[in-house]
């Protein structure tokens, strides 16, 4: 994730570059706890507080903050979503060992809170959080590190303006410091401004398994692939969206070659989606492009969905000493 400066993205911003004040100005809302402007940061001492932005926008939004030197054990949260101090999204980043810390996607609701994701990874001795709303997804991203984390919303109000801001839980007393606060225009609105993650549409990318069927097979050579289902995983989720196959199961005319796929989320709509074959053999039809190294080969789907889930690709031809025919391949969550 990185900044984008662009005046037609970027909704509003506080370096909080200012004389140190109790009063931090008024385009913030102290909601809880009692904040100020210290060296040129919003800082908080104390052991529960939230910051509010007096500005609400419609979505779909990215929200960015800087946190400068965070302390062991402080849950730093940069704030989506807020109807009240009992109701909001946010991601939170909490400094376990070093610079090395837990990066969780959290929704409260009623004073409850839910972790709905979540990463452990490295944020640096400043870390950089982002949240993004499109309507359907919630995703945040932390840098240095890059860890993804997201979860569906489905169904939520594009009409309807939202708050954000920032917040501390389980703060020590000790002085606590937030940066460089931002909200802009998502990617959805104008293609030039930020995004979080990849995605399908205004839709997360699926967690759950997803199944790859070879479908509409011609041909002696792929007869016995009709039909055939391969589940395909989260690999690495938090740093690379990607979905790993298990082996194909083989016909008796390839004397006992196995396959394998990979599906990448690459970006942002369905159609740019992209589908691996690591394995030489038969199932490289003359549709399959070289993107190595290391050698692995694409195609993007012909049709798709996001809701639901389905990407088809094909039809791949294939004409060797083995025999002749095609065959197709259709992914749903």
């Amino acid at each position: 994730m990185s900044r984008r400066c662009c005046c037609d993205c970027l909704i509003f911003e506080d370096e909080f570059n200012r004389t140190d004040n109790n009063i931090i100005g008024g385009d913030w809302t102290e909601a809880v706890g009692n904040w100020r402007i210290t060296n040129n940061k919003l800082e908080f001492d104390d052991a529960t507080g939230q910051c509010i932005t007096v500005i609400q926008h419609r979505l779909p939004i990215v929200a960015r903050v800087k946190v400068p030197d965070p302390q062991l054990g402080v849950r730093y949260r940069l704030i989506g979503l807020w109807e009240d101090s009992s109701n909001y999204w946010c991601v939170e980043y909490e400094q376990t060992v070093g610079p090395d810390g837990e990066f969780r996607l959290i929704k409260v609701s009623g004073g409850g809170e839910t972790i709905l994701d979540s990463s452990t990874g490295y944020a640096g001795l400043t870390a950089e959080m982002w949240i993004c709303h499109t309507g359907e997804c919630v995703s945040g991203t932390i840098s240095p590190g890059r860890e993804f984390i997201w979860a569906d919303d489905k169904g939520r109000s594009l009409t309807t303006e939202y708050q954000y801001g920032v917040g501390v839980k389980d703060g020590t007393g000790s002085d606590v410091y937030f940066d460089d606060f931002e909200l802009w225009k998502h990617k959805l609105s104008l293609d030039e401004c930020p995004e979080c993650i990849c995605r399908c549409g205004r839709f997360c990318p699926p967690k759950g398994p997803l199944t790859l069927t070879f479908v509409d097979c011609t041909g002696t050579a792929f007869d016995c692939l009709e039909g055939v289902t391969i589940p395909l995983t989260l690999d690495s989720p938090h740093t690379e969206i990607a979905y790993v196959g298990s082996d194909t199961p083989y016909c008796e005319a390839w004397g006992g070659q196995l396959f394998d796929f990979k599906l990448h989320c690459a970006m942002y709509e369905c159609e740019e989606w992209i589908l691996c074959c690591p394995s030489p053999g038969p199932l490289w039809g003359q549709e399959w492009e070289p993107v190595g190294p290391p050698c692995k080969w694409r195609s993007n789907p012909v049709s798709c969905t996001c809701n639901p889930f389905m990407l088809y690709f094909g039809p791949f031809t294939v004409s060797d000493s083995q025999g002749n025919g095609t065959y197709n391949i259709r992914i749903t969550a």
